[in-house]
């Protein structure tokens, strides 16, 4: 039997990219990754919309490889603690900087677990703009009739309630927040060098 001990991880900061579908993660994602020279993940997951077609959604596909089977009832908590436990030790291994996009609450609270001082960025949109694109997401996805009974707008109140209980016991001073209104849109250059300066010591030549 697996028993989880923190010590395990030696203190690891990895960058991590949080946020409501639709709010900007990936594209936030795709800057640190090719930007700034911090591995997002090994391999990615294809995108599930055909909105941006040759966008890549930047979700790490070894990361949703472990938190699949536990989701779905194949592995246990420990199970899926010790796969986690083993993920990040190889990364710490292979990667000065690395980091990942979440949006599952479940990998979200085991920050609190393995991480000691993670480098959030909180990437949050205006929430009429996210609703009316999660919407059509889900039109496309066909989710309305499979996930609830009530249609889009329940859908997209789980996901928006989800991520919030996450955000709320977040130290709101110790992340990088980016916020999308829908009337300015930020540049790749001005992502990257508001990364660069909340942590400048990651980038010292």
């Amino acid at each position: 039997m697996y028993e989880f001990k923190k010590k395990e991880v030696s203190m690891p900061s990895p960058y991590i990219v949080f946020g409501t579908s639709r709010s900007g993660t990936s594209f936030v994602s795709g800057v640190l990754n090719n930007e700034l020279d911090i591995s997002m993940g090994e391999y990615f997951v294809p995108p599930v919309t055909a909105f941006q077609p040759d966008d890549t959604g930047y979700e790490c596909g070894a990361l949703r490889g472990i938190l699949n089977p536990f989701v779905e009832g194949e592995t246990t908590i420990l199970e899926f603690y010790a796969a986690l436990a083993k993920y990040i030790k190889k990364r710490e291994a292979e990667n000065e900087h690395w980091g990942f996009k979440d949006h599952g609450p479940i990998m979200s609270y085991c920050y609190f677990m393995f991480f000691e001082s993670p480098r959030l960025i909180i990437c949050e949109r205006d929430e009429k703009l996210v609703r009316q694109s999660l919407a059509r997401l889900a039109a496309y996805q066909g989710l309305v009739n499979d996930r609830n009974d009530n249609g889009i707008d329940r859908w997209v109140d789980q996901r928006m309630v989800l991520s919030r209980r996450v955000l709320e016991r977040l130290d709101k001073s110790a992340y990088l927040h980016i916020y999308f209104d829908g009337m300015r849109e930020w540049t790749k250059d001005e992502v990257a060098e508001k990364v660069r300066s909340r942590w400048p010591d990651d980038f010292k030549s």
